[in-house]
């Protein structure tokens, strides 16, 4: 009888113990936001003050039907959610060391090659005006896109955690709970060690999160890095001639990256990506190119594609100007919305205020005329 009450004593103490060590305080300080969206998995990323679990509660519908967890104590919290239903929105709430961190949000799953219609936003250069950014960051909101893509620098020094916070996450974060988003490194992501450790990013076709590519609906969309090696022969050049040419039966293509080849504006047009790269996106049918780097929108025509630069996400502003490859251009804050609906793209740069800025019906390089009758 005494060794059962010596039992029972020890297991009420354990259980005891790990109400304890689940039960202190832990304060949320970044986030959550979506990473890594595929047509059946996404990524919930978090940080907390102090090491703890993790855990997400989501569902198609409320309440929650299902729970992932990590027992693993951590600060910078990344749970996967797999098995999901495509093209759905799906309900979550985050907790870590048993205590609710967020409340009852939401988000997409992914789109896979059946869908031909869908909507998403580009825009870059958040540094250094959080308040700038919040506005276009609200507008990203009532758009609510499927997704988002960035031109890069999204702080004034990605070398410093806490500019990320103030400068980046803050302002973003209605958007990103909700909507994953796929940036771009630019030259104020310093050494890039803080972006590769805050963004997961989908790595397989390429062997790096530096530049990358993924299908959404009918489209592929392929990141580069203009900031290391892309000439003829590296590494990234052998792995985007790859990337292209495999992927030539998409609908849409889209390309997106820092420093533009055609630009107006002060840093002006990077005429070794133009030589270099422009060459290979002619020749396996881009759609649409994204830029940042010019603090300002241009949409520019060349040689049968669109080069957009979308530079208005926050950082100071820099005269607009034109060349004989220009369409449109203006120095304001921005966002960029794109519709897809089949064989026609309706696209509009969009000021935080919700005026139009500019806009254009495009066509996929991939659809010949005769066939749009």
């Amino acid at each position: 009888m005494r060794f059962y009450k010596v039992l029972l004593l020890v297991i009420w103490t354990a259980i005891f113990l790990i109400n304890v060590s689940n039960s202190f305080a832990v304060t949320l300080q970044r986030g959550p936001y979506i990473q890594d969206l595929t047509t059946n998995s996404v990524t919930i990323v978090w940080t907390t003050d102090v090491a703890s679990n993790s855990q997400v509660q989501y569902g198609l519908s409320m309440p929650y039907t299902n729970i992932t967890s990590d027992t693993v104590s951590v600060t910078l919290h990344a749970v996967t959610l797999t098995g999901l239903t495509k093209a759905s929105i799906y309900y979550y709430q985050i907790s870590s060391a048993g205590q609710t961190l967020s409340g009852d949000l939401t988000f997409h799953s992914g789109k896979d090659s059946t869908f031909n219609s869908f909507m998403f936003v580009a825009m870059g250069d958040h540094r250094s005006n959080p308040t700038a950014h919040s506005d276009v960051a609200q507008r990203v909101k009532i758009i609510d896109p499927e997704l988002i893509i960035d031109t890069g620098d999204l702080t004034s020094d990605g070398n410093t955690s806490s500019t990320w916070d103030s400068q980046f996450f803050t302002p973003e974060k209605d958007v990103m709970s909700r909507c994953c988003m796929f940036p771009s490194i630019g030259n104020h992501e310093g050494n890039a060690t803080n972006y590769l450790n805050f963004f997961y990013l989908p790595s397989a076709s390429s062997g790096s999160e530096r530049y990358y590519s993924f299908d959404y609906a009918n489209a592929h969309f392929t990141i580069l890095d203009t900031t290391i090696t892309y000439t003829t022969g590296s590494a990234q050049y052998n792995w985007l001639v790859s990337d292209l040419s495999a992927n030539q039966t998409k609908k849409w293509i889209f390309v997106a990256f820092h420093n533009p080849p055609y630009s107006s504006s002060s840093h002006g047009s990077d005429l070794t990506i133009r030589n270099t790269l422009c060459p290979l996106f002619e020749q396996y049918g881009v759609d649409i190119v994204f830029n940042g780097h010019d603090h300002n929108y241009e949409r520019s025509y060349a040689n049968g594609i669109y080069y957009i630069v979308t530079g208005g996400g926050g950082a100071p502003l820099y005269a607009n100007g034109y060349n004989s490859w220009t369409q449109f251009s203006a120095s304001a804050y921005h966002c960029c919305k794109i519709e897809i609906n089949n064989s026609v793209l309706n696209f509009q740069a969009i000021k935080p205020d919700g005026s139009v800025l500019d806009s254009v019906s495009i066509y996929p390089t991939s659809i010949s005329y005769w066939a749009l009758f």
